[in-house]
């Protein structure tokens, strides 16, 4: 597996994803066959080898994120490439796994290869080539919005879960796509180094990727990311992605009829995307774009997928808090109460795409699993915060001319007034034509409200090529006093659903809102509504006024008094509508509901990390993040003790915005600036390493987490093996009453006195070098054992381009989170 190791320690050092590039990677199948390749490259025309090296569309199917033509008279297959950060997206429905993040919660490579088969699989029968997966961006700013998107902070826990992920694809016959290279920070453009565009920074892709680690597959560029002809090409870049502006006539003039590069620019980019074809066993096959619209899936797959996504599901939860062993609850309890919006519908997570959305018939919400395990004669149910809300009443709206209603203007520029936006069934408007409203709404009270617009969608099958795929971005939109809050988009990610929130509308509607504060009086609001597939246009706005929001949260209070035990469902978006906090109105409402019953258990759905100002208040904590389709079940298992808690967290939570190291106002620089650039200023000691070396408190530190057991280490032992390469081990017993996993993390610190001895060259505070996910039954001890290596004791020099192996003394300890230490003993290197 000569790429493996490359591939995720180097991706790993990007810091949070943006505008980047994405490496193919070998699965260590046949060697290609060099003969047969150059003799197809000879045989290809100048036209076929240009159309090879972008994406492109083709009449019969949109099902994805991107097509590859081929050249079926030289047995070069076209090649679909789908989103598949957890699971398939496109047309058909397809498994929606837990995301990454969750995966990595698990601390456990057999999750993380397990979750790779199960998207390959579902890949290759849904007739895509590629599944673009794994990321191993590492997480830096929390108020990024890709938590969900990636495994963790650490490059370490990254680079092992990122292998065993393309493992896993790569060993169903799907090419995996680890993502990306390159760093960017939230806000910037992306895809700069140095002020070096990544696709043709020679450092970066020349003497890097295809030099120090001798990768020999395919780069090819994020969606829209490609900046240049030439200098792309020559860098090393193979495939221009979701633009087709360089690679397409710029490169055949530039080689062909200008003569101002070389064609042996082309044909190595091109020997190095068929030798990669030829590992697969493309290389030989016939079929043509319509061969690959994809069928359902088999039942069995989607039965064999389901268990795998409940059993990571289940492993993913992290106990952040439970006092009084409150949790896990008494399957026998006499009256419990079920609060949030979250606990009865599916929470899809991100209001973003880029991974499959679920089986329809596997979607089961919270409650529904909650009601399997107790019954339903004792649950007490309280929405207590609305994020739905209900139609915005006609003697609410207001034209320009003081009348009431909005105007509405159609395509063809012709007006009318509606009196509300309301549009469903035989009221639904003509699908021939867009629609666009504008006037003012009227807020009777001053206080926060929730405006949202809610839109059906066709939910679109098989194959398909509709315009509308390739000429909608955003499929709805509106303002509020002049600030824009946008629907998800087409853009064929996989026909339409309800993406735009983590909860769709009750009746499945797509549904994209927000809260803002209005004082009492006329605001203007405008609405935005995209034609799509033709089909008449259903949709409606949507208000929560002050006054309901209070009452709704009154509601709930009077439920949790005569109940042993509330349980809270709180969720975010990701992106968080405001960073690090919940959606607006849950921290006030769990506030609430603790102070009148202090057993209160709160259940989290957030990727970022979120403040919990409620925190000392609750009894409990269960973070179940971004779960997928099995997430009701799972978070029912869990809460009702079927299985233990064994995850840990992969991000740290801090205690204030102003902590973090990102938006600390201390440093400015770290975020984009006006002009794109941002400043690493924090180097090596980023993640929780920027916590410890500068004694910041955190609210949760980097691999936390609670079980139902108990655990004791003990017999701490390290030896050195061959060279300079250590074997630590630990023995762990379960003190407790119930099987349980436990998490052990290997920690090393910089060489002693290493500014002196290594002037110039900065070291981490602290580095995780080794875990492992340990069940144990109760009352028996396991040896868990770990190899140090000597990479994982080296430094990189780059002056001429190698590693070195820093000597002297350092620190190693065993802990249960970055900054918790059982034992702590020292290696001389």
């Amino acid at each position: 597996m000569w790429f493996l190791e490359f591939a995720f320690l180097t991706l790993s050092l990007v810091f949070t994803p943006g505008v980047g590039v994405h490496v193919s990677i070998d699965r260590g199948g046949s060697p290609p066959d060099s003969s047969k390749i150059d003799r197809i490259i000879a045989a290809l025309t100048p036209e076929e080898k240009i159309s090879l090296l972008h994406g492109a569309n083709y009449a019969g199917s949109e099902n994805y994120a991107g097509y590859l033509t081929g050249v079926p008279r030289l047995g070069i297959p076209p090649l679909q490439l789908a989103d598949g950060e957890a699971g398939i997206n496109g047309v058909q429905d397809a498994t929606a796994i837990p995301s990454q993040i969750n995966v990595a919660a698990t601390w456990s490579r057999l999750m993380a290869k397990t979750a790779g088969h199960v998207t390959g699989l579902e890949a290759r029968l849904l007739k895509a080539g590629i599944s673009l997966a794994p990321r191993v961006n590492l997480l830096r700013d929390p108020f990024d919005g890709s938590s969900w998107q990636s495994y963790s902070e650490d490059a370490y826990l990254n680079a092992q879960l990122g292998a065993e992920a393309v493992r896993g694809i790569q060993a169903e016959g799907t090419m995996a796509n680890t993502k990306q290279i390159g760093p960017s920070s939230s806000g910037a453009s992306g895809g700069d180094t140095n002020s070096q565009v990544d696709l043709q920074y020679q450092e970066l892709m020349n003497l890097t990727v295809r030099g120090d680690f001798g990768f020999k597959g395919i780069v090819m560029s994020d969606w829209g990311a490609t900046h240049s002809t030439a200098p792309s090409i020559e860098a090393g870049l193979n495939w221009e992605m979701g633009s087709a502006a360089y690679y397409t006539t710029p490169l055949y003039d530039d080689v062909y009829l200008y003569h101002n590069l070389s064609e042996i620019y082309v044909d190595r980019s091109l020997r190095q995307i068929f030798s990669t074809y030829d590992r697969f066993g493309l290389i030989g096959q016939n079929r043509t774009a319509l061969d690959m619209v994809p069928n359902p899936l088999p039942q069995s797959v989607i039965e064999q997928s389901a268990a795998i996504s409940f059993d990571i599901a289940s492993r993913s939860g992290v106990l952040l808090k439970n006092d009084d062993e409150v949790l896990p609850l008494s399957k026998d309890i006499s009256k419990l109460a079920v609060i949030g919006p979250a606990a009865f519908q599916y929470n899809h997570g991100a209001g973003f795409a880029e991974r499959a959305y679920g089986i329809p018939s596997r979607l089961k919400s919270p409650l529904e699993a909650i009601q399997q395990i107790t019954g339903n004669d004792h649950i007490l149910t309280s929405n207590g915060v609305d994020v739905h809300g209900s139609i915005i009443p006609a003697d609410c709206l207001v034209q320009d001319n003081g009348q009431h209603g909005l105007l509405r203007t159609d395509s063809a520029g012709k007006t009318s007034v509606d009196s509300q936006i309301n549009f469903s069934g035989e009221s639904a408007l003509l699908g021939n034509s867009s629609y666009h409203w504008a006037g003012f709404f009227k807020a009777n009270e001053t206080g926060y409200y929730r405006i949202s617009l809610h839109r059906r969608f066709p939910h679109v099958g098989g194959g398909l090529n509709n315009s509308d795929y390739l000429g909608v971005f955003y499929v709805h939109s509106f303002t509020v006093n002049g600030t824009e809050f946008d629907g998800f988009r087409l853009l064929g990610d996989g026909g339409a659903r309800p993406w735009s929130s983590p909860l769709a509308a009750p009746d499945g509607w797509d549904e994209v809102g927000t809260d803002v504060y209005l004082t009492a009086g006329l605001h203007n609001i405008t609405v935005s509504v995209t034609k799509v597939f033709g089909d008449p246009v259903e949709v409606r706005l949507n208000w929560v006024t002050p006054t309901q929001r209070e009452q709704n949260m009154r509601d709930a209070e009077r439920i949790v008094s005569s109940v042993e035990v509330p349980v809270v469902f709180a969720h975010a978006n990701s992106p968080a509508d405001v960073g690090m906090q919940l959606i607006h109105g849950f921290d006030e409402l769990i506030t609430r509901i603790a102070a009148i019953n202090p057993r209160t258990v709160v259940v989290l759905n957030n990727a970022d990390p979120v403040l919990m100002p409620w925190l000392d208040q609750v009894s409990s904590v269960l973070w179940m993040g971004n779960p997928g389709q099995e997430g009701g079940r799972a978070t029912a298992s869990l809460l009702f003790g079927d299985r233990n808690p064994q995850g840990r967290l992969t991000i740290t939570y801090p205690k204030s915005v102003n902590d973090t190291v990102t938006r600390n106002p201390k440093y400015p620089e770290r975020m984009a600036t006006k002009n794109g650039t941002a400043i690493f200023s924090e180097g090596i000691n980023s993640a929780y390493r920027w916590y410890l070396a500068t004694n910041t408190s955190v609210l949760f530190p980097f691999g936390y987490g609670l079980s139902y057991t108990s655990f004791k280490y003990s017999k701490l032992v390290i030896k050195k093996k061959s060279g300079s390469t250590f074997q630590v081990s630990v023995d762990i017993k379960n003190t407790g009453s119930r099987p349980g996993v436990e998490v052990p993390q290997i920690y090393i610190g910089p060489p002693e006195d290493a500014g002196s001895k290594f002037p110039g060259y900065q070291f981490a505070i602290s580095t995780l070098v080794g875990f492992d996910d340990v069940y144990i039954m109760p009352g028996t001890t396991k040896t868990a054992s770990f190899i140090i290596s000597e990479r994982q004791l080296s430094f990189w020099r780059q002056s001429d381009r190698t590693w070195v192996l820093a000597h002297g003394q350092r620190s190693v300890w065993v802990g249960t989170d970055a900054e918790k230490k059982v034992f702590v003993s020292y290696i001389e290197v």
